[in-house]
């Protein structure tokens, strides 16, 4: 009897082994038994990014326990998770929550790397001397070209916020600031120089200022030409040097001897750009783009469009270039957009009309472009991550009632910046489910303008104040990079 108790017993245990470790197993390789269907299924898992390194996680209204960012690929992995679709959560003290209805499929991993989550107060930091700042200009080396309205007065101060120190280097009375909002303030690549964009007279007039010793010259008077200067810019490649165009001509212009006059560079353009040390143009009458080594000193014109853009005549165009495979051409007057992409078409290829402006992301595979009410995105090359995207595709992401101003590329590119009237907001690209459109800040009126700088994790906005009699000033807000590996 004792035998026979001895055998059953082994056999207990060894049948209990077989099913614990073929459960384990099981459970290793993703498969979890089903209660209700009463068999195993194989399940998927979850990868998240976010900008916060320590989060909660619900999923289904089931708390996840807190996770952190890990080593592999900086992100939060939860696995297990039956196929189908779920309810998930992202939160964190002090921040508002982030959801989605996701779909698990068996055996993958969904991911979400550009959850952002938004804070619920985002301290203002009034930036000093900036009483009556309508616009603000960023140098390369940290430094902000500032400009001033008081009365009919214009002035321009060259603000060092770490060395919480301003100086006046222009000022007039006899003309007023540009009032185009994609007209800028250009610094030289030094930072010791501006080209300061005035209207005289409903004229254009552009004027270099020396911010050391303050010397000052309007840009005129240098070629034969007497017709209005226009798309003045700096050459990245020489310290004092600039390129204008007058009519359809392009020169160079040695700003060290302001006696001097200017060098033609190449006749019968449109438009022109300087990227990475090259110089490109778009040619009248073909309405093609050529490409130039050295910014237009060396070498001979290449050809980098094949096939014509089909343009208006007698229109005034800018070209943005990425590179010589990615660039784009505008229309001014009607907005129309034209961007070429040499991968799969080989052709330009209408983005629309009525735009107002256009940015390319860091990496040049997004074009982000707007108009009064809609933003969209262009994808030059094919978008890997979830939720993936085709190269020359469109992707709409918002459409509003109200006009919206201020539109920019978030630090990830990922999410766009914006305002609507007295909000500023952020939107994500991501579709899936819903795009998460949540306000950063609430103002007492619309802001005049916005201007992200990610090297120091900062938007400043200039705001305006009624019970201040409706002057302006700059506040910064905080706004974090996502955490890096080791939380960095």
């Amino acid at each position: 009897m004792l035998i026979l108790y001895r055998r059953i017993l082994f056999w207990l245990f060894v049948t209990s082994f077989f099913v614990v470790s073929s459960s384990l197993l099981f459970h290793a390789y993703g498969y979890r038994f089903s209660i209700e269907r009463g068999i195993f299924i194989y399940t998927g898992s979850l990868s998240l990014k976010t900008n916060v390194e320590t989060v909660d996680i619900r999923i289904d209204d089931t708390l996840i326990p807190q996770k952190k960012l890990g080593l592999l690929n900086n992100s939060i992995q939860v696995s297990g998770l039956a196929p189908g679709e779920h309810r998930i959560m992202v939160s964190a003290p002090g921040y508002k929550p982030w959801s989605k209805k996701i779909v698990i499929e068996s055996g993958l991993t969904t991911e979400f790397w550009n959850v952002f989550l938004i804070q619920e107060n985002y301290g203002q930091e009034a930036v000093p001397f900036t009483g009556g700042v309508i616009k603000m200009f960023p140098a390369p080396n940290g430094l902000f070209a500032t400009v001033k309205k008081n009365g009919d007065r214009y002035s321009v101060e060259v603000l060092d916020i770490e060395r919480n120190e301003s100086e006046e280097v222009f000022a007039t009375t006899e003309a007023i600031f540009s009032p185009d909002q994609e007209t800028n303030i250009e610094w030289s690549p030094d930072s010791h120089k501006l080209i300061i964009p005035l209207l005289q007279n409903s004229l254009p007039l552009f004027t270099v200022v020396d911010i050391k010793t303050k010397e000052a010259f309007v840009l005129g008077g240098v070629t034969p030409s007497e017709a209005p200067i226009r798309s003045p810019r700096w050459d990245a490649t020489s310290r004092d040097s600039l390129f204008f165009l007058q009519d359809t001509s392009l020169y160079r212009l040695d700003t060290r001897i302001w006696e001097r006059q200017a060098i033609l560079v190449t006749e019968n353009i449109l438009a022109y750009d300087l990227s990475r040390n090259k110089l490109y143009y778009l040619e009248a009458g073909n309405n093609q783009v050529y490409e130039i080594d050295g910014n237009g000193r060396k070498g001979t014109p290449r050809r980098i469009t094949p096939l014509p853009a089909i343009l208006k005549e007698g229109g005034t165009y800018s070209l943005i270039v990425y590179d010589d495979t990615r660039l784009s051409v505008i229309e001014e007057a009607t907005g129309t957009l034209l961007v070429w992409n040499e991968e799969p078409s080989f052709d330009w290829r209408n983005l629309g009309t009525g735009i107002k402006s256009f940015q390319y992301s860091d990496d040049g595979k997004k074009l982000l472009f707007y108009s009064d009410y809609e933003i969209a995105v262009y994808f030059n090359q094919d978008w890997e991550a979830q939720p993936a995207r085709a190269k020359d595709s469109i992707v709409q992401i918002a459409r509003f009632a109200s006009p919206i101003k201020n539109i920019q590329w978030a630090e990830d590119y990922e999410h766009v910046l914006l305002s609507l009237g007295k909000n500023i907001k952020m939107i994500e690209l991501d579709h899936r489910d819903r795009r998460d459109l949540s306000d950063l800040i609430i103002l007492e009126n619309p802001p005049l303008e916005l201007l992200a700088r990610f090297g120091t994790d900062s938007l400043y906005v200039i705001s305006t104040s009624s019970s201040d009699g409706g002057n302006s000033s700059v506040f910064s807000i905080t706004l974090p990079q996502y955490t890096t590996l080791f939380g960095l």
